[in-house]
């Protein structure tokens, strides 16, 4: 079974803090990202949906750099707990994750943490000139 998930945008069209300096596109989307894999993590729709297969653009934006602080919330709110019974970070290799994550770094951090068979080469949602073409070796380490 494949998913594809349609966000609602962060920005409601309002002046926002969003709206300057173009931070809606450079930060905006990505943390849109992380939110929806917080959401699918924490609603139990991986356990829930075990065949499951969503693929998250830009790398799963701030998701991975966030998931110990992520992890740390799961242990301490009872909340957080309802729906799964593992912590978030055990939950990061059932996704797919698009290989446009803005720099190297950042893609071989994505990398070390859920491995290359769960980054899949492309999927930023279209090509923009503030991402530099990744290099030979970042491509074949995808």
């Amino acid at each position: 079974m494949a998913a594809g998930w349609a966000s609602s945008r962060i920005s409601s069209g309002r002046a926002t803090p969003l709206t300057r300096y173009g931070l809606f596109n450079s930060l905006g989307v990505i943390v849109e990202d992380a939110i929806v894999v917080a959401i699918l993590i924490f609603g139990g729709i991986l356990d829930a949906c075990p065949d499951l297969k969503v693929f998250i653009a830009h790398g799963g934006g701030p998701s991975c750099f966030a998931m110990g602080r992520i992890d740390r919330g799961w242990q301490a709110r009872p909340e957080a707990r309802q729906h799964i019974q593992q912590p978030p970070s055990a939950y990061q290799r059932r996704l797919y994750y698009g290989s446009v994550t803005g720099s190297e770094e950042a893609l071989r951090f994505r990398l070390d943490q859920v491995g290359a068979d769960r980054v899949v080469l492309g999927g930023g949602g279209g090509v923009s000139r503030s991402y530099a073409p990744l290099s030979r070796s970042a491509v074949e380490m995808v």
